[in-house]
C-alpha cells in the first residue's frame, strides 16, 4: 500500500509539473498571439472589409444588369407590335405607341423609322438620326443609355431601345423605351454596413453616370471618379481594376475609402462600391475588439478562455461565410420553392445552347386563376401549391434539363427532348400529377411550348414565344397546353388591329342586334321569346364573333358593348310596344365583368326608365362560370336583378364548378342546358338524356323553367320535350336573324 502511494504520489508530481510546462508554454504562446494580434488587426480589417466590399457589389451588380436586362426584354416584346408597321400611317402608329404606353411599362415611348424620324404618341416628329440610340439600333444593338435627352420633354431620362424586325427578319425601325433615370429606389441593392448610398455607376471612361443623393464621399453624376482620389494612375489604372473585379484602398477627395469594381453584366459600364474606410473600421472593428479582450482574458484563465477564443474565431468566420453563401443561396436559389431561381435559369441558359447536338423546348407553365386559388387557401396556402407543383415538375423532366418560378405562379422549363412525343408525354405527365395533387380547390395548369429551333435563340425570344402559346389555352377550364406556331402572332395581330377599330365602331353602330328565337314545348311550338346577339358588320364585311368577343373579354370593352347593345333592346321594344304589340321577353348577355361594377343594376334600370320599357320584358342571361370566381357577388347581383323585375337565366348550365350549389341559394328564373349535353341521334338511353332529365326535373321542383340551346334535328326536339323541357332554341327552329326578320316572324306571321 504504501509502494503504491508513493508511486501515485510520484504520477501526480509529473502530471503537475508536466501540466505547469504546457501552461507556461500556452501562456507564453498566448503571449506571443496577443502582441501579434494587436500589430495584424489593422490589416485583418482592411481585408475583411475588402472583401466584404466586394461581395456586396457583386451581388448589386448582378441586381443593376438584372434591372438593366428586364428592360431591355419588355422593350423587346413590345417591338413585336410594330413588325408591320413599316409603311403604315402616322396614326396607326401613334395607336400602338398610346398602347403600349397605356400598360405603363415605361414612361414614354416613341417609334424611330429607318430615316431616323421619331413619331411621338401624341404626334409630335422629331429626327433623331444623329443619336446613337438610332444608329446603334438601326444595325440591330440593343443599346441602354442613362440620364440624357429624350428629344421630346426637357429634363433627362434613361433611354433603352431595340431593333424592330418585320416578317422577313429585316430590320426596318428602331423602338425606344424612356424611364426616370436610375436611382437607388429602382434596384435591390445590397448594403454595405447598413448603407446603400456608396454604389455609383460609372462608363468605360470612369465617368459618374448614376450617383446616390446621400453620396458620403461628395461624389456627383459627372465627375471623373479618379480624378477625384489621391490616386494620379488615372483611367488604365481604372481599367485595370475593372478587368480584374478587385477593391482598392485610396483617398477619396481627402478622405480614405475601400474601393471596389465590378462589371455590370451586359454592359460596358462598371458599379463602384466606395465606402470610407473609418464606416467599416467602425462597424466591423468591434468584433476584433471583442476577440482581442477574449484572448487577454484568456492569458489569465488559459484552458477555458483558450476554447472561447477559438470558438470566437470559428464563429467570425462561419459568419463571415454564411454572410457570403446566404447573399448567394438569395440570387440562386427560389425563395418559395427552394429550386433553382429564376436568376439561375437565365445565367445558365447560354451553357445549354452551346450543346447544339441537343434539341430543346422552352416551356411555359402556370396556374390557371391563381388568385381564386390564393383567395382560397391564403397566401402559405398559394405557396404550398407552388412548392408542390415545383415538385411535379422536377420529377417528370430529366435530370439534366433545368426550370424556375419566374414570379408569382409562373414557371418556365429547359427540356431537352429526342422526338416531338418526348415532349408531349412530359407535359400530358404533369397535367396529370396536377390533377392527382392533393388540394381543397380545383386547379388546372396552362401550358405552352416552344421547340427552340436555332440555338442562337435568346431566352427572351424562347420565352415570349412560349408565353404566347401558354395564353392561347387559357380560360378553358380544364389543364391543356400548345405548341407555338406563327399563327399565334398573327393572332396577336388580329386582335390589335380589332382593338384599333372597335371605339369608332361603337361610335359608328357597326354592332348590330340579331335575334334567334325561342319556342314554347309545351304549346305547340308557340314562339315566346328571344335571344340577342351581337353581330359586327364593318365596312360590308361580317366580322364573326369568336374572333372579337374573346379580345372584348380581354382588354374589357364589352362591358361597353353589352350596355350597348342592352339600349339597341330597350329601343326595339319601345318601338314595338308603340306598334301595338305587346313585347316579348328579350334575353341580353351579360358578361361576367360586370359583377366588378357597384351599380351594374342600376345602370340597367336607368336605360330602361330612359325609353320607359319596364324591366320584366328583359332577361339578363349570366354564364355559369362566373359564380367560380366570386359565387357571394353573383347571389348579391342576382337579388338585385329580380327585385327590380328582371328576368334571370344561367347561361351553359351543366358545365360549371358549382352548379347544384348555386340552385341552392340563386334566385333564378331560367336555367339554359348546355348544348355540350345533346348528341345528333338524340338517343334516349344515352347518359347524356338522363343528365337531361335530371336537370329538368330538378328545375321543375324548384319552380324553374328550362330551355335548351343548339336544338338542330326534330329528334332532339321531340325528345326535349318528352323529358319535359320548357323551351328550346336552335338552327331547327330559327337561325340568328336581323331584326327585320324577325318583327316579320313575331309579329306579322
Amino acid at each position: 500500500m504504501k509502494k503504491f502511494r508513493q508511486s501515485y504520489s510520484s504520477q501526480i508530481k509529473t502530471h503537475i509539473i508536466i501540466t505547469a510546462i504546457i501552461a507556461v508554454l500556452i501562456i507564453g504562446i498566448l503571449i506571443t498571439i496577443a502582441v501579434g494580434y494587436r500589430t495584424r488587426s489593422t490589416e485583418t480589417i482592411i481585408n475583411v472589409s475588402t472583401a466584404v466590399s466586394m461581395s456586396s457589389a457583386k451581388g448589386t451588380a448582378n441586381a443593376i444588369g438584372s434591372y438593366f436586362e428586364r428592360r431591355i426584354s419588355i422593350l423587346t416584346n413590345l417591338s413585336y407590335l410594330f413588325c408591320s408597321c413599316e409603311n403604315a400611317e402616322e396614326e396607326e402608329i401613334e395607336k400602338i405607341l398610346n398602347y403600349c404606353y397605356n400598360m405603363n411599362l415605361f414612361d414614354d415611348i416613341a417609334y424611330i423609322n429607318k430615316e431616323g424620324i421619331a413619331y411621338h404618341r401624341d404626334g409630335r416628329v422629331k429626327n433623331v438620326s444623329h443619336r446613337a440610340l438610332f444608329r446603334q439600333g438601326i444595325i440591330g444593338e440593343k443599346t441602354t443609355f442613362l440620364n440624357i435627352d429624350n428629344e421630346f420633354d426637357s429634363g433627362n431620362y434613361d433611354i433603352y431601345s431595340v431593333p424592330v424586325y418585320n416578317e422577313n427578319d429585316e430590320i426596318i425601325a428602331v423602338l425606344s423605351g424612356m424611364d426616370t433615370p436610375l436611382s437607388v429606389e429602382g434596384v435591390d441593392y445590397v448594403e454595405i454596413a447598413g448603407n446603400a448610398d456608396c454604389y455609383y455607376l460609372v462608363d468605360e471612361r470612369g465617368t459618374i453616370l448614376m450617383a446616390p443623393e446621400n453620396s458620403p464621399v461628395r461624389l456627383r453624376v459627372g465627375d471623373d471618379i479618379f480624378a477625384k482620389t489621391g490616386d494620379t494612375k488615372g483611367l488604365d489604372y481604372y481599367l485595370n481594376i475593372r478587368e480584374a473585379s478587385q477593391s482598392v484602398v485610396t483617398d477619396v477627395n481627402g478622405e480614405a475609402c475601400i474601393i471596389s469594381c465590378v462589371s455590370i453584366p451586359g454592359s460596358v459600364w462598371s458599379l463602384l462600391a466606395v465606402t470610407p474606410y473609418d464606416v467599416l473600421k467602425s462597424y466591423l472593428g468591434g468584433m476584433f475588439v471583442i476577440t482581442l479582450w477574449v484572448v487577454i482574458i484568456t492569458i489569465a484563465v488559459i484552458a477555458i478562455l483558450t476554447a472561447v477564443l477559438i470558438i470566437r474565431m470559428l464563429g467570425l468566420s462561419k459568419h463571415f461565410s454564411g454572410y457570403v453563401a446566404e447573399n448567394k443561396k438569395s440570387y440562386y436559389v427560389d425563395e418559395i420553392t427552394k429550386y433553382p431561381s429564376w436568376n439561375s435559369f437565365r445565367e445558365h441558359y447560354p451553357d445549354f445552347m452551346k450543346n447544339t447536338g441537343t434539341s430543346y423546348a422552352l416551356i411555359s407553365l402556370d396556374i390557371d386563376k391563381f388568385k381564386t386559388i390564393n383567395d382560397s387557401l391564403g397566401y402559405e396556402g398559394g405557396n404550398e401549391v407552388l412548392r408542390q407543383l415545383a415538385d411535379i415538375i422536377s420529377r417528370n423532366i430529366n435530370k439534366t434539363d433545368m426550370f424556375a418560378r419566374n414570379s408569382g405562379d409562373l414557371f418556365y422549363i429547359l427540356f431537352a427532348y429526342d422526338n416531338i412525343s418526348d415532349v408531349r408525354n412530359a407535359v400530358s405527365n404533369i397535367i396529370n400529377d396536377v390533377d392527382y395533387m392533393d388540394k381543397t380547390v380545383k386547379m388546372y395548369v396552362c401550358m405552352g411550348v416552344y421547340l427552340i429551333i436555332d440555338h442562337n435563340t435568346t431566352v427572351e425570344t424562347a420565352v415570349g414565344r412560349a408565353n404566347l402559346a401558354r395564353r392561347s389555352v387559357k380560360d378553358q377550364k380544364q389543364s391543356s397546353f400548345a405548341f407555338f406556331d406563327n399563327a399565334m402572332i398573327e393572332r396577336i395581330r388580329d386582335e390589335r388591329s380589332i382593338e384599333s377599330i372597335m371605339e369608332e365602331a361603337l361610335i359608328k353602330k357597326e354592332f348590330k342586334v340579331y335575334l334567334q328565337p325561342k319556342y314554347s314545348l309545351e304549346d305547340g311550338n308557340e314562339l315566346v321569346g328571344a335571344e340577342a346577339l351581337v353581330r359586327w358588320l364593318h365596312d360590308g364585311t361580317l366580322i364573326t364573333p369568336n374572333r372579337f368577343i374573346p379580345v372584348f373579354e380581354k382588354n374589357g370593352f364589352i362591358v361597353q358593348l353589352d350596355y350597348y347593345m342592352f339600349e339597341e333592346v330597350c329601343k326595339l321594344q319601345k318601338k314595338w310596344f308603340e306598334m301595338g304589340h305587346r313585347p316579348k321577353v328579350v334575353s341580353v348577355n351579360m358578361s361576367r365583368l360586370h359583377l366588378r361594377s357597384k351599380h351594374f343594376v342600376e345602370d340597367l334600370v336607368a336605360i330602361c326608365n330612359k325609353y320607359d320599357i319596364a324591366t320584366k320584358y328583359f332577361e339578363i342571361e349570366i354564364t355559369e362560370s362566373a359564380a367560380y370566381e366570386n359565387l357571394d357577388i353573383l347571389l348579391s347581383v342576382f337579388e338585385k336583378i329580380k327585385n327590380v323585375g328582371f328576368h334571370v337565366s344561367i347561361d351553359d348550365f351543366g358545365t360549371g364548378y358549382s352548379s347544384l350549389n348555386m340552385l341552392k341559394d340563386l334566385k333564378v328564373d331560367v336555367l339554359k342546358i348546355d348544348r355540350s349535353f345533346l348528341t345528333e341521334s338524340a338517343d334516349e338511353n344515352e347518359n347524356a338524356s338522363r343528365i337531361i332529365a335530371c336537370v329538368v326535373a330538378l328545375a321543375s321542383s324548384l319552380n324553374i323553367s328550362t330551355i335548351c340551346e343548339g336544338i338542330e334535328t326534330k329528334e332532339q326536339a321531340d325528345l326535349l320535350k318528352k323529358l319535359g323541357c320548357n323551351m328550346a332554341q336552335g338552327y331547327f327552329f330559327a337561325r340568328p336573324m336581323p331584326v327585320a326578320d324577325f318583327e316579320k316572324l313575331a309579329y306579322e306571321n
